[in-house]
């Protein structure tokens, strides 16, 4: 759970795809969050719930898709920043 904004997950994955369980912490509240993948914003491997500018809104609880990578898999690092409080993951 985080409580102040500016929090994040980092960490290594080799997949095709990276999903999290996410919610804001009160309900009918939302969180904006941004990812990157290897320090960039993911372009063509932005998952479902992520737009072009690598941003998204957490409204409910639920799986969001946030990475969605075409072509070879390698191995990579994924960050989550949270830029609003009260998320839980």
């Amino acid at each position: 759970m985080l409580n102040e904004r500016g929090g994040r997950i980092v960490f290594r994955f080799h997949a095709r795809a990276v999903n999290l369980v996410l919610r804001p912490h009160t309900p009918g509240t939302a969180v904006a969050f941004r990812v990157l993948v290897a320090e960039e914003p993911p372009d063509d491997a932005s998952g479902l719930n992520v737009d072009e500018q690598a941003h998204g809104t957490i409204v409910q609880e639920r799986l969001y898709q946030l990475i969605r990578q075409r072509g070879p898999v390698a191995d990579q690092t994924f960050e989550i920043g949270f830029l609003d409080p009260g998320v839980e993951a």
